[in-house]
């Protein structure tokens, strides 16, 4: 969308928060309404036909949160948020205001030095096995601006391209973790099968995600972090195979994702299960609807990045063809 489309809608959704969430609400019933119509005319009887459309929506509360904190509103509703709370806090307390605002004094020069020696380190540096054949792939709308996958894009991108080795695709997971300990809400993924392969890391111990985990039905299984599996779990060496409740549903633990792995190009998450999208679903073949998923892709060995952005742009014009209503153009970012 254009720039001042943009800004408008944003100002819209601080203004009127409830009524940009019904925009949100309308397009899963849209999506809800299309994807089952065609069920229907497929054979399936419609009360299944409502049932399997849901099942590919997935939940709109999520959906809904995923919409309202990707837009630059988001980040000023939290930043008056927490300034509020911060004034708040300061005036009921002089003496500790005082001496907030001298630690800030003496830290900002400090601070300032250590984030420049810093940022070659823990930005430019990853720890990934040929980290500069890692790639993120987003989707481009008609005014260039990016915007997340779809899984039909992500299924024809994979399908076509012979520049990756290997893509995936991954959605945000905040299962609750219940047991003998106190429940706790989770940072977590929904990941494809080559999720791990493309950052060229697989589990420490165990075994990370086949094409048979992620088909619809398939047993529920998770990867665990390092750092959860340590923290809750005491680090069971005999932690594989045994079951964990996420959400109320039994998970199967497959394996432990080594300490080095660190999420620098994708939200961090402690716990990882396959994302067992029905591909053959009409919702997921066609249409702008459904930019909720996070791409990335391994470059094949002796492709460039510039070999990559060449063949995704030769991709869009089957895109335009394959794909109905107003075609993304895949770009590529590091």
């Amino acid at each position: 969308m254009s720039l001042w489309r943009h800004l408008h809608n944003g100002v819209r959704a601080l203004v009127r928060g409830r009524g940009a969430d019904r925009d949100v609400d309308d397009e899963i019933q849209h999506f809800l309404d299309e994807s089952s119509a065609a069920l229907e005319r497929d054979g399936v009887a419609p009360e299944e036909a409502i049932r399997l459309a849901r099942v590919s929506a997935g939940n709109p509360l999520v959906i809904r949160e995923e919409v309202r904190s990707s837009g630059w509103e988001h980040l000023v509703e939290t930043t008056i948020a927490d300034l509020r709370y911060g004034v708040r806090r300061l005036w009921r307390s002089p003496a500790f205001s005082a001496l907030t605002i001298a630690t800030l004094a003496l830290g900002i020069g400090s601070a300032t030095a250590i984030f420049s020696v810093a940022t070659p380190v823990f930005v430019r540096t990853l720890p990934y096995p040929h980290a500069d054949r890692i790639h993120a792939i987003w989707d481009q709308a008609q005014d260039r601006s990016r915007i997340e996958m779809t899984f039909g894009s992500f299924m024809e991108l994979q399908e076509r391209s012979l520049a990756f080795e290997s893509m995936a695709v991954s959605r945000v997971w905040q299962p609750t973790l219940t047991g003998p300990s106190t429940p706790e809400r989770l940072e977590g993924r929904g990941v494809t099968a080559d999720y791990f392969r493309v950052f060229g890391l697989g589990p420490r111990v165990g075994r990370g995600f086949s094409a048979a985990d992620d088909v619809p039905n398939a047993a529920r299984v998770v990867i665990l972090s390092d750092r959860i599996w340590r923290r809750r779990f005491d680090a069971d060496a005999a932690i594989l195979g045994k079951r964990i409740t996420l959400d109320g549903f039994a998970y199967g633990v497959i394996g432990v994702m080594p300490a080095l792995f660190e999420h620098r190009l994708m939200p961090p998450a402690d716990v990882w299960r396959s994302l067992q999208y029905d591909r053959t679903l009409p919702g997921f073949q066609g249409c702008e609807w459904g930019h909720h998923l996070r791409m990335m892709g391994r470059l094949r060995d002796g492709v460039t990045r510039a070999d990559a952005v060449a063949e995704l742009g030769q991709l869009r014009a089957i895109r335009s063809i394959v794909l109905c209503g107003r075609p993304g153009r895949p770009c590529l970012t590091d």
